[in-house]
């Protein structure tokens, strides 16, 4: 057990994306167009894997304008995309929590799920693509009850399959022994 939450730690594929004041972020996308999507520093899926970036629209995208917060990830071109399996087939979670932890709200995504989204799912040929996550993640009247002391902290989770870690020790590894330093 140890070893596989060593593994995790290393080569795990977390990232919380913190949003301060998120009912001040709500009513400011609710008024001015440019603060309708917030995003995230850019992350790794897991060690040399898929880098992405989280986008939150806080007063809703789309058919869920005005009704709901959204959440996406995009992938975004790296140096280590040549190594990556393409198209993206990992599932992503995405889950905010109460500040007591007793309540949460999880959404998992599919790319094998949205086969009319490929594009969505294949190897970035620009600086990005375009976002896959949920237009109707939470109601935005529900929302305040999962803030952190006015924050949200909303949980993205990248399910790895075997290779993907394999793929990461490997390299590590041979960092580890000089080659390719």
């Amino acid at each position: 057990m140890e070893l596989a939450e060593a593994v995790f730690e290393k080569y795990g594929s977390q990232h919380i994306f913190h949003i301060p004041n998120i009912g001040l972020t709500v009513v400011k996308a609710s008024k001015n167009k440019a603060n309708r999507s917030i995003y995230s520093q850019p992350f790794f899926s897991h060690g040399y894997g898929y880098k992405m970036m989280a986008i939150c629209a806080p007063y809703g995208d789309g058919a869920a304008l005005r009704e709901y917060f959204s959440v996406f990830v995009c992938l975004m071109k790296s140096d280590f995309d040549a190594i990556l399996e393409w198209p993206f087939k990992c599932k992503i979670t995405f889950t905010i929590t109460s500040e007591d932890k007793k309540k949460k709200v999880s959404r998992c995504y599919d790319p094998s799920e949205h086969p009319e989204m490929l594009d969505l799912h294949e190897r970035p040929t620009g600086l990005r693509n375009g976002a896959m996550g949920f237009q109707n993640f939470i109601s935005l009247s529900e929302l305040p009850d999962f803030t952190v002391s006015s924050d949200l902290f909303l949980e993205i989770r990248v399910a790895l399959r075997a290779e993907h870690i394999q793929t990461a020790r490997e390299i590590d590894s041979e960092k580890c022994q000089g080659i390719d330093i």
